[in-house]
């Protein structure tokens, strides 16, 4: 990305986005989670190759702040309430 161009566009949540978050330790294939106005969060496998779509959720609440704990574990802010999702096994999180 030296040069400032574009290397991809990922499929994002219907209204805008409100939050991202990124992981990537060593050993750990690196994780995008993006959070929009519609109450969506959308988790991508960043691969060499390109994007991986993972997952996804509708929340009660659009979410508003996103963290990574550790490269499993996701922390969400959404309505009044604070969330941890794993994302170990992408199903039901």
């Amino acid at each position: 990305m030296s040069d400032g161009s574009l290397l991809q566009v990922l499929p994002g949540p219907v209204n805008p986005v409100l939050a991202l978050a990124a992981t990537g330790e060593a050993g750990t294939t690196p994780l995008l989670a993006a959070a929009g106005g519609d109450g969506t969060l959308r988790l991508w496998a960043l691969h060499e190759a390109g994007p991986t779509p993972l997952d996804s959720l509708t929340l009660p609440h659009a979410a508003r702040t996103l963290a990574f704990a550790d490269p499993l574990s996701l922390c969400v802010g959404f309505g009044n309430d604070v969330a941890v999702f794993s994302v170990r096994g992408r199903q039901n999180w």
